[in-house]
């Protein structure tokens, strides 16, 4: 949206994959990329895995909770969720299920949950582990430069077209694209389990919910392939750690403007 704001969760939400599996999204949420996401390889096409209901109803409550439209506090039912998502009940139970493992989702009586509250420790915390996983990612691909910098230089260039033509799903695209070119020739599969799990709370959409980090966002992207072209895996490493923090540090100054830190109103007695 074009002033960052999403809207409060009152209309109803579909799930694309409600009559049957869904193939899995070509990216990641966030400012970062995953190697290995989608069953993608070092070249050729991408392969894509089928994902269960359940995983789609997970991926839509948590972008849900992590935008906001479900509060810190609130209780969400199995029956208001199906309804809401147009789905039956049992994926909805193991999205919550799945959610209550990752701390977003807290169980309680009668069928019935309740959104963990979310600190802003909390999202600076997942954004420094990301910073410094995504900075070691680059340090190490700097160290083979010779083999990334032309493929960089492809997306930094379909990024500036993307920019000027405002087409911000492309611009999603192409951030993973970077982020995964840096992050495969680190050639460090463990870092990249890790580095997955921290993409799972940071927001979908990334860029159409906070425009302003489209022009940052621009900047961090040329200041780390700078560095990379230079062979200078400590500057590399710095840039990407800066980059992925000014993440953080927009997405906390977002929930400060939208009221996500405040509780919702007490539940009547009774």
């Amino acid at each position: 949206m074009a002033d960052g704001k999403r809207g409060s969760g009152d209309g109803a939400r579909t799930m694309s994959g409600a009559g049957g599996a869904a193939p899995e999204p070509a990216a990641p949420p966030g400012p970062g990329g995953d190697a290995d996401e989608a069953g993608r390889g070092r070249s050729g096409p991408a392969v894509r895995r089928f994902r269960s209901i359940s995983e789609e109803v997970a991926d839509t409550l948590r972008d849900m909770i992590l935008v906001g439209e479900l509060r810190p506090g609130a209780q969400v039912t199995q029956d208001e969720m199906a309804a809401r998502l147009g789905v039956s009940t049992m994926p909805v139970r193991e999205a919550l299920l799945r959610l209550g493992h990752e701390g977003l989702i807290e169980a309680r009586r009668g069928r019935s949950y309740r959104v963990a509250r979310i600190t802003k420790s909390d999202v600076s915390d997942t954004y420094w582990l990301h910073a410094t996983i995504e900075a070691e990612l680059t340090r190490r691909a700097c160290l083979r430069a010779d083999d990334v910098v032309a493929d960089l230089d492809r997306c930094v260039a379909a990024w500036h077209g993307a920019v000027e033509a405002g087409r911000a799903g492309a611009l999603e695209d192409l951030n993973f694209r970077f982020h995964r070119t840096i992050n495969q020739a680190a050639e460090s599969p463990a870092l990249i389990r890790q580095l997955r799990h921290t993409l799972r709370t940071i927001p979908q959409h990334f860029y159409s919910l906070l425009p302003e980090w489209v022009a940052l966002s621009t900047a961090g992207h040329e200041r780390i392939l700078d560095a990379i072209r230079h062979h200078d895996a400590e500057r590399a490493g710095a840039a990407a750690r800066e980059h992925v923090l000014q993440a953080g540090e927009l997405l906390i100054t977002y929930f400060d403007d939208t009221g996500f830190w405040t509780p919702p109103p007490a539940e009547p007695a009774g």
